[in-house]
C-alpha cells in the first residue's frame, strides 16, 4: 500500500512477521487478531493481542480498487489482492497461513 511518499508493508525477515508503516514497524505474533474499520473512504486496520490494541494505522484502499471496478474481469481476484488491512486480517485470521507466511512459503 501507498499513501504519498509513504508505504505500508507485511513482510518476513529472520523467521518472523513483521507490518511497517513509514518508520514504525512491528512484529506479528500467532493468536494476534486484526480489526478493519471504515472512516470515510479511509479504513484503519488496528492489530490487537488480547484486549490490548498494539498496532494501527489509516490507509486508503488502493486507487487500482477504483480502476478494476466495471473495467477489468476480477472474479479471479481476492480482495486481499487489492487491500493491505484485508490482506493482513486474512494472515492472521488463518494460523496454517500465517505459519507459511513465517516461514516463506507464503
Amino acid at each position: 500500500m501507498r499513501r504519498g511518499l509513504w508505504s505500508a508493508a507485511l513482510y518476513r525477515h529472520d523467521g518472523q512477521l513483521w507490518v511497517r508503516r513509514r518508520w514504525r514497524r512491528f512484529a506479528l505474533e500467532p493468536g494476534m487478531t486484526a480489526e478493519l474499520t471504515r472512516a470515510g473512504c479511509r479504513r484503519r486496520l488496528t492489530i490487537w493481542s488480547g484486549n490490548e490494541a498494539v498496532w494501527s494505522c489509516t490507509y486508503r484502499p488502493s486507487f487500482w480498487n477504483s480502476l478494476v471496478k466495471g473495467v477489468f474481469d476480477v472474479t479471479v481476484a481476492d480482495p486481499e489482492d487489492f487491500d493491505f488491512g484485508v490482506l493482513v486480517s486474512n494472515v492472521l485470521g488463518e494460523p496454517g497461513r500465517f505459519e507459511r507466511y513465517r516461514a516463506g512459503g507464503g
